[in-house]
């Protein structure tokens, strides 16, 4: 999304492809009141589809503590994974990308003995990898910027920008 003007179309998307690829519908949608969620026809959208509502008040971060310390730990493992490879903060977009496949493919309380990969595709991931979770899985000597290869973004040829004055910039 390039404006907030464009949330209500692109849940909208989003709304289809997730209940195209899962089977199952979208029964709550949590978001801060922000001015993109709050139109009459965003809410007779909802209404419409049977999805209930819930609002948290705006400005106060602090009353999505998952989401924001999901966005931190990203954050900082990006920025680490930036720094331990020497790169500039031009690779934000690649490093964002290779952080999120690995954190979905890395267990988590939430869903106890599955990974979020393998239950959002309801596959079991060591069936797929084998024995390619072997530690020494990449070499000694290897390129460090090449871990950083193969993650790509949703649409080919395009790739995540941040302006190198917004990250960290609260840390």
């Amino acid at each position: 999304m390039k404006k907030k003007s464009e949330a209500f179309a692109s849940f909208k998307k989003y709304k289809a492809w997730i209940e195209n690829q899962t089977g199952c519908a979208i029964k709550v949608l949590r978001e801060d009141k922000g001015g993109e969620y709050m139109s009459k026809e965003f809410d007779d959208f909802c209404a419409e589809h049977g999805i209930q509502r819930q609002h948290s008040v705006r400005a106060r971060p602090q009353q999505n503590g998952v989401a924001e310390r999901a966005n931190r730990t990203m954050e900082q493992g990006i920025i680490t994974m930036l720094h331990q490879a020497g790169l500039p903060l031009s690779f934000w977009g690649e490093a964002l990308s290779a952080f999120i496949h690995v954190w979905n493919r890395t267990p988590t309380s939430a869903v106890p003995g599955k990974t979020p990969w393998e239950t959002f595709f309801g596959l079991n991931l060591t069936h797929f990898l084998g024995d390619s979770l072997d530690p020494g899985l990449f070499p000694e000597g290897t390129d460090p910027k090449s871990v950083l290869d193969g993650h790509t973004c949703p649409e080919p040829g395009s790739r995540p920008h941040l302006d190198e004055g917004t990250v960290g910039k609260h840390l």
